[in-house]
């Protein structure tokens, strides 16, 4: 099967791609999802100096997540103009939920945030590469 998805890729690169990134985008919210632990692992790794559980770290996980998912809605309705703007806010409200939630001078927020950044991206594009992988093998 997944000989056959090289091959449509060789034959068809554009058309399978397309398909790949279609799918993709319909199983992101979900590897998204149960990524959730992963996330708050992260947070408990970044903050572990804070004496908080790791249900704590899942919360604050769950509300930042849910907070990207409806800003995620916003930005496939808003005009373009508007776009920037709101990814701006989003950036910026990752920031300060993490600077409320944890404590702490701002400055001292940069660097756990940059280091939750960096992990979570790595384990997002590990999980996007693996579904990606899984649905050009099934297609």
């Amino acid at each position: 099967m997944l000989n056959d998805s090289v091959e449509r890729l060789q034959e068809h690169p554009q058309e399978a791609l397309e398909h790949a990134r279609e799918h993709g985008l319909h199983w992101a919210p979900y590897a998204i999802f149960v990524m959730l632990p992963g996330f708050a692992a992260i947070m408990l790794l970044a903050y572990r100096n804070r004496r908080m559980t790791y249900g704590e770290h899942f919360v604050f996980s769950l509300h930042l997540h849910a907070f990207w998912f409806l800003a995620g809605l916003l930005l496939i309705v808003v005009p373009d103009a508007v776009s920037g703007v709101l990814q701006l806010a989003v950036m910026l409200y990752g920031g300060w939920a993490m600077h409320e939630t944890y404590g702490g001078r701002w400055w001292t927020t940069v660097l756990p945030k940059l280091f939750v950044i960096v992990l979570h991206s790595i384990l997002l594009a590990v999980a996007m590469t693996v579904l990606g992988i899984a649905l050009l093998a099934a297609s």
